[in-house]
């Protein structure tokens, strides 16, 4: 299920934007409408997990930008406008995407797909997400032979580090770093 941001300050805009992002037969969930920039900070700052947002540009305490500005956005953003006069902007701030009101259901159908075409996870598409998958179901099921800890060189001593406290690992120049599960780095 898509989980939805809707930002607009016109009660029935947000109804009509509402009503057509439902009627895409898509499996979506509005899970919140905003009518203000100090709103949608607020929710913002909470972290919520978002696929789409789709905003209004002028509120009525101020524009949109201004969120984006202070929050990096999670999500695409799919903004929707009676003004031409900001586009440029808005595809500086991780927009997909920009509406002119009245939204007419064509562009909306769209602005959707372009959002699904590039943002949009097709389960087993990608190898390396497959891996990761089974690799997650595996977790747990441990043969009792299979590795209990790292040996990490920290400064000018060796220290072993049980696998239960591994967050994950990346790379870095090179070079292969863990991460702890309380953020601690070697």
């Amino acid at each position: 299920m898509k989980k939805i941001l809707i930002i607009e300050d016109e009660y029935p805009a947000a109804q009509k934007l509402s009503k057509m992002i439902n009627d895409l037969g898509e499996d979506t969930q509005i899970v919140a409408v905003l009518d203000s920039v100090e709103a949608a900070l607020a929710y913002l700052h909470q972290k919520p997990l978002l696929d789409l947002i789709f905003s209004d540009i002028q509120l009525s305490d101020g524009l949109s930008f201004s969120i984006f500005e202070q929050i990096s956005p999670q999500a695409p953003i799919i903004f929707t406008t009676s003004y031409d006069e900001y586009a440029l902007r808005a595809f500086k701030v991780a927009s997909i995407d920009y509406l002119l009101k009245p939204i007419k259901k064509q562009e909306l159908e769209q602005a959707y797909q372009k959002y699904k075409t590039f943002f949009e996870k097709k389960e087993g598409s990608d190898l390396y997400q497959q891996q990761l998958a089974n690799l997650l179901r595996e977790v747990g099921h441990k043969p009792k032979n299979e590795l209990q800890r790292f040996l990490v060189k920290h400064q000018e001593q060796i220290i072993p580090i049980g696998t239960e406290q591994v967050a994950y690992f990346f790379t870095n120049n090179k070079m292969l770093c863990m991460v702890l599960k309380n953020a601690q780095q070697y």
